[in-house]
């Protein structure tokens, strides 16, 4: 609304450098001559490397590095099973990217572990510029004196022993050297800075991955370039997507700690933060277009002794709740079902440390109504954290990504606050199946009730099947028929994918044997637009192995009863929205129902990862949480806040409240996509602009003025003139998108001065018309204080348009109290 309207009341990125040639490399030199490396030393190192999300074949000459996502595929496919020694290389690298060692076959040993999985042992340990490389369409020779990043070759570092080398882990590192200025500053054979440069690698996969790289990929004889019109877009979605991570956490390398997860434990306990936000889109909840399907913030703290606390944040009350646990000796446990030696028996999730290794740094924890719930959790990363934004911390990385939007902007972390990033590794097999009692005397609000389904809402949902399925049985087929056909049965998984378990029988024609045989089909939504397409297609494995589900009887199963055990393929599981830990499903009858469940080996460790943090830590990041930031999720570039003309007597106030952070995530969505860089300072103190009978003008010294019609006590429209104070936010400290003008206006309302400040951020900019596309955030000191429930530094965000023409917004008069 018009502002008489409301008057009606490094190389940038990374410094990162690591020491010369790499002694954990197969080298103790610090040289870095141009020679094959012999190792000095008897120590090795096993390196799991995993090829699963590799593209299919990489052509160096299509592979242009300047941009490295310009990657035209070749038509040979490549297979990531059967590959030897002559497709890898271990090598060293500068911060060019140019190898200055090899490391000879001979003391290399490889052994393939299926499923594109390969053990490689590489004399030393980890290491930040020592990288494994493959070529997966032949042999890979390197020599030193090459780029790394012109050798047909896919890479990553070995800082970890697990390694995903794909196309991810390339292009991450790729980013990674861009960056380097050279490899001095930093402790390669420090294991808390290697640990800290893996995370950052990993952070930069993750973001990636959202990109989806592969499925653009899925043509091999597609080029990005041709896929998405402008290669150099994608590539700026790149730097966009992972610059701030590697900006935020090149700062968390330098400060790495030797501290560990038992460390946090014996000195106060480890506190976690989590949030759930779910947003849906709504059509009556005008002004916003989006309201919660789910919006949740807890925390919880596990000690040396007793069971974890828990505490969820009452938004309702703008509270935090009382301290929750789970006593054994009066509490019923009520979360997932968990297979014991004596049944079925429901887990609490709340854990108590049974054990603290204070050699390796580890502790486990044990579930306090299952004691088979064991997980060993490892230290990843120690930070100290004192003197960075909290903000920053949790955006750039992953599992505090939602908490971040609540946390204050300059909110910091004090002296002595720390993180520790901490491993899941289960200790024992467990069987486990989804337990959910309801709510309400309701299963999800469907019109059913948890007694109608034994106790427990969760079930078996077969494809065009209401009622629920009570045999193992009634999930089998022996016809292969499509999802539609008559006598289909499909069971459907998390994330709209449904699954067809095959049994048939073969028969040896010389021995009368009878064979049987299960398999599984996967079918997935099909994204053709083609007319009379099929609604899903047939997901095709890379393995046939991945097919296959089978019938067990662990021990704990009553005598004659048995589970389907499902193994979910790579494909389908990133397809989905089953958990990271849910990679093979189980089905069991219980209570009269067959469930959905999961298998956990022992000594599988969960791809999931968390940063956990000390006291100090924690208080800090209660001090910078508001509830008022979940406004922040409920915005689009359209979003407007709407008015209210008879809010606080006639002055006119916002229909809704709502904060910078808001402000800033409707200036950055999808549609507005930020500032326009084009618009300069220069462009604003060259022109009077008008806006709905409003006209400003920004003068180059800061100042400025706003000008409008208003009707004075006669009745006579007269021409009111208020000076303005402006400038162009340059940092994003206090939240305010950079290129944002900032004007404040101090004036008086029958002898009550206030201020008025207005930020617009012009997103969009007509050079030819000259007229500007703005989002704006304006606030009234009279909506604060004097015991108004309108939250302080709240205001109204709202959509409009400078032009350089006055004709262009001819409106009626505004009015001015």
């Amino acid at each position: 609304m018009a502002l008489s309207n409301h008057f009606k009341f490094k190389k940038g990125l990374l410094a990162l450098a690591v020491s010369g040639a790499l002694a954990g490399c197969g080298s103790d030199s610090d040289s870095s001559s141009s020679t094959t490396v012999t190792p000095t030393t008897a120590s090795s190192t096993a390196f799991t490397v995993s090829l699963a999300d590799a593209p299919d074949s990489v052509a160096s000459a299509a592979f242009d590095w300047t941009n490295p996502l310009s990657l035209l595929m070749p038509k040979a496919y490549a297979a990531k099973t059967g590959l030897d020694l002559s497709n890898f290389s271990v090598v060293v690298v500068d911060a060019d990217g140019n190898v200055v060692e090899t490391v000879d076959a001979e003391d290399l040993v490889i052994e393939e572990l299926g499923n594109g999985r390969y053990e490689i042992t590489v004399p030393g340990s980890e290491q930040l510029n020592c990288l494994i490389a493959v070529n997966l369409d032949g042999p890979l020779v390197i020599q030193v004196g090459d780029d790394i990043t012109e050798t047909n070759s896919l890479f990553a570092p070995t800082t970890a022993k697990e390694i995903d080398l794909d196309l991810e882990s390339t292009v991450a590192y790729q980013q990674f050297l861009k960056t380097v200025d050279d490899f001095d500053d930093y402790d390669v054979d420090d294991p808390a800075q290697v640990a800290a440069i893996e995370e950052l690698i990993n952070n930069v996969e993750q973001q990636l991955e959202a990109l989806d790289l592969e499925t653009l990929l899925d043509d091999a004889n597609t080029s990005l370039a041709d896929l998405l019109g402008d290669d150099e877009a994608l590539q700026l979605q790149i730097e966009q997507t992972v610059g701030n991570i590697i900006e935020e956490q090149i700062d968390q390398i330098a400060d790495a700690t030797a501290t560990s997860i038992a460390d946090l434990v014996n000195s106060g306990g480890l506190n976690w933060f989590e949030a759930d936000v779910d947003v849906e889109f709504s059509q009556n909840n005008a002004p916003y277009s989006f309201d919660f399907d789910d919006l949740e913030v807890e925390r919880g703290t596990i000690s040396a002794t007793g069971t974890e606390l828990f505490y969820e944040y009452d938004f309702d009350e703008d509270e935090w709740g009382e301290a929750e646990t789970f006593d054994p000796t009066s509490d019923t446990a009520t979360e997932d079902l968990i297979l014991t030696a004596n049944g079925w028996a429901n887990s609490a999730d709340a854990f108590s440390v049974v054990d603290i290794d204070t050699e390796s740094g580890s502790i486990t924890i044990q579930d306090a109504a299952v004691a088979s719930v064991q997980m060993n959790i490892g230290t990843l990363q120690a930070l100290d954290l004192e003197g960075k934004s909290v903000e920053s911390f949790m955006d750039t990385n992953a599992d505090q990504e939602d908490l971040a939007v609540f946390m204050a902007s300059d909110a910091m972390f004090s002296a002595n606050a720390s993180a520790v990033k901490i491993s899941f590794t289960n200790v024992n097999e467990l069987y486990s199946l989804r337990y959910d009692d309801g709510d309400e005397n309701s299963c999800w609000g469907e019109n059913s009730t948890p007694a109608d389904f034994g106790g427990n809402c969760e079930r078996v949902y077969l494809d065009g099947e209401e009622t629920a399925p009570t045999s193992l049985n009634s999930l089998v087929t022996n016809i292969a028929s499509l999802p539609g056909e008559q006598g289909f049965v499909g069971i459907w998984i998390d994330g709209g994918i449904l699954v067809q378990l095959l049994e048939t029988e073969t028969i040896n024609a010389d021995t009368q044997d009878v064979t049987t045989v299960r398999t599984a089909r996967f079918f997935t939504e099909n994204t053709s637009d083609e007319p009379g397409a099929p609604d899903r297609v047939l997901f095709v494995p890379e393995d046939e192995s991945d097919t296959v589900w089978s019938l067990a009887s662990p021990t704990g199963l009553a005598e004659g009863e048995s589970i389907i055990v499902l193994p979910i393929p790579e494909g389908i599981h990133q397809a989905s929205d089953l958990d990271e830990s849910e990679t093979t499903l189980i089905y069991a009858v219980v209570d009269g129902f067959v469930r959905p469940g999961a298998y956990q080996m022992a000594g599988q460790q969960e791809d999931e990862s968390a940063w956990v943090f000390n006291t100090v830590a924690a208080g800090d990041v209660l001090n910078a949480f508001n509830p008022l930031y979940q406004d922040a999720f409920l915005v689009n570039c359209d979003y407007e806040s709407g008015w209210n003309d008879d809010a606080f007597d006639g002055l006119g106030a916002p229909l809704e409240a709502n904060t910078l952070k808001a402000f800033t995530a409707s200036v950055n969505a999808a549609g507005c996509g930020g500032i326009d860089s084009a618009v300069t300072e220069a462009v604003l103190t060259a022109n009077t602009w008008y806006e709905d009978g409003d006209a400003y003008t920004f003068n180059a010294d800061g100042s400025g003025s706003v000008s409008f019609l208003d009707e004075n006590d006669q009745g006579v429209e007269e021409e009111v003139s208020l000076a303005l104070t402006w400038s162009v936010n340059t940092t994003a400290d206090d939240n305010i998108p950079n290129g944002t003008v900032v004007a404040v206006i101090e004036t008086e309302l029958e002898g009550v001065a206030f201020t008025f400040t207005e930020h617009y951020a012009p997103v969009g900019y007509d050079a030819e018309n000259n007229r500007l596309s703005l989002k704006i955030f304006s606030t009234n000191s009279l909506w604060y204080g004097n015991d108004s429930d309108f939250p302080d530094g709240s205001g109204e965000i709202w959509t409009s348009t400078f032009s350089s023409t006055a004709d262009d917004n001819v409106t009626e008069a505004p009015e001015l109290l």
